[in-house]
């Protein structure tokens, strides 16, 4: 199935008009796969900054 589609995707052209290579498909497929790997490990480090501050903030009912 991955096949056909890295197929599939090399027959349609560019935006240049050329045909897209494997290695062109290769290369955005990792460069989508890097984006949304960095966007997991954003929000991962969002969250993890939240709730450190939560937990290092005294509560109201502390003072």
């Amino acid at each position: 199935m991955l096949l056909h589609t890295a197929e599939r995707l090399a027959a349609e052209t560019a935006s240049t008009g050329g045909p897209l290579t494997s290695g062109t498909v290769r290369r955005r497929a990792l460069l989508t796969l890097g984006k949304g790997l960095g966007l997991v490990l954003l929000g991962g480090l969002l969250l993890w900054g939240m709730v450190c501050v939560l937990y290092t903030s005294p509560s109201p009912r502390d003072r």
